[in-house]
Parts: C-alpha cells; structure tokens; sequence
C-alpha cells in the first residue's frame, strides 16, 4: 500500500511540475511579447520625435513647446533627450520656462474671468482661507467672527492679490463699505 501511495504521490508531483513549467514557459512568452511591443512602441515614438524635431530647428518656441508639453504627457527624458537632441539643463530650463508661461496665462485667466467665477476659483478659496487665518476669523473693523467675507481693498492685481490688498470683514461692515464706498461708524 504505502509502495502504490509513493508511487502516486509521485505522478502527481510530476503531473503538477509539468503544468507548472507550462504556465512558466506561457507567461515567460507573454512577458517577452509585451518587451518586444514596447521596444518597438519607443522605436516608433522615437522616430515620430525626430521627425518633429527635424522640423523644430525652424521655430525654437514651438520645439520648446512640443518638449514641454510631450513632458507634461509623461514622456520619459531620456526619449526626449534623444528625439530632440537636448541636454538635462536645457530641458530643465524648457519645464521652468513653460511652468512659467502656465503661470502667466491662469494669471491673465483669473483676472479677467467675471468676478462671481473667479470666486470659485481654488485659487480664490485658498487665497481667502488664507487671509481669514491671517485675521483670526475675526472682522478687522467690528471683531464680529459671524458671516465673515474677504473683502477686496483693490481689484489691481486680481488673481495675484497681495495679501495686503485683502481684509477680512463681517457682512455688515462689507456692505456698509459698499454702499458708502468708504467705512462709516455706524451711529448706535
């Protein structure tokens, strides 16, 4: 009995090794298909790079675009490197640069966007928190901390304020201020 139980044991074992070389063998296959999809997904990426990059000799803004916006898309450096015959500081330069354009262009955005929109904006609201914290969530003219609103001193550089061009103000001195165009002590 225990001769037939090894004996069984034993093909068993055989028959579980040879399924388990199979599935080896089935996903070693699949792995080297997939390397060899994306050796020639970067052969193909890399060549549709030069073919730009043969064109982007004629306008230094628009290749500098391109990298920036190629990046910005999760190209690897080292294709862009590649593709557009650039160094690690140029491209450093290209991010900060297109960074910096960004920057400049939700600027223009946000200061002439209509007024209600741009207080929804996530720069408003940060902006807003921020200089509620700054006030102690109190009025700067009343001390009230009920229904407190961040008024703005100047409208110059909506979108980019200073924190001295914001003050915090309950309603009712916000309203007052507004309607007389100036803070009035209120006669009691």
């Amino acid at each position: 009995m225990s001769e037939r139980w090894d004996s069984e044991k034993y093909e068993a074992a055989i028959d579980v090794s040879s399924l388990a070389v199979i599935e080896y063998n089935r996903i070693t296959n699949e792995i080297e298909a997939l390397c060899i999809q994306r050796q020639e997904a970067t052969r193909h990426v890399l060549s549709a790079l030069a073919n730009v990059a043969a064109y982007a000799p004629l306008d230094k803004d628009l290749r500098e675009f391109a990298i920036y916006l190629l990046s910005k898309k999760g190209f690897p450096f080292t294709w862009l490197q590649v593709g557009f015959n650039i160094t690690e500081e140029q491209y450093q330069e290209i991010l900060a640069k297109g960074k910096r354009d960004e920057y400049q262009q939700r600027l223009e955005q946000l200061s002439t966007m209509p007024y209600l929109d741009y207080l929804r904006t996530p720069e408003w609201q940060e902006r807003r928190k921020r200089i509620l914290q700054r006030d102690s969530y109190h009025c700067q003219v009343c001390f009230s901390t009920e229904h407190l609103n961040v008024h703005h001193r100047t409208y110059e550089r909506r979108g980019n304020e200073n924190d001295g061009d914001l003050t915090t103000l309950c309603q009712g001195c916000h309203q007052v201020f507004h309607e007389n165009g100036r803070l009035v002590k209120v006669a009691e």
